[in-house]
């Protein structure tokens, strides 16, 4: 959980975009976007974070901190929704999600576990490798 600027940790859940590293056997937060649903865009049932992956990697490629001839689907990655109406945060991810990793997403948001909805999407199976 992140620390605001006055010192206490910053609790509130999130919204928006991940991708994942596995590095030495290890799984972790390779970078995300994350903000509170107040901060999101409402589309359709769903408040959601305006942040592309795509123009996200490209934005990271820009200030050097990817090398340049890297994809933004060369690691698992997803996606933080919440549903307005239903009152939930929805997880977009591939089949690679287990528990393990669900623990770490809901850590990493601020998820409150009851009031998520994990969605497979093959949109989210398509990467190339599993660190960078």
């Amino acid at each position: 959980m992140g620390q605001s600027l006055t010192g206490k940790t910053d609790t509130t859940p999130k919204i928006g975009i991940f991708w994942l590293h596995y590095q030495e056997s290890n799984i972790a937060i390779f970078h995300k976007i994350a903000f509170p649903i107040e901060d999101g865009s409402e589309y359709g049932d769903f408040i959601v974070a305006d942040n592309p992956h795509y123009e996200t990697w490209e934005n990271l490629k820009e200030k050097g901190i990817l090398r340049q001839s890297s994809e933004y689907t060369d690691i698992p990655r997803g996606r933080v929704l919440y549903n307005r109406i239903l009152k939930h945060y929805k997880v977009f991810t591939g089949k690679w999600i287990t528990p393990s990793i669900k623990k770490l997403i809901l850590s990493e948001f601020n998820l409150p576990k009851k009031d998520v909805i994990w969605d497979l999407d093959n949109h989210y199976d398509d990467f190339k490798r599993l660190g960078l």
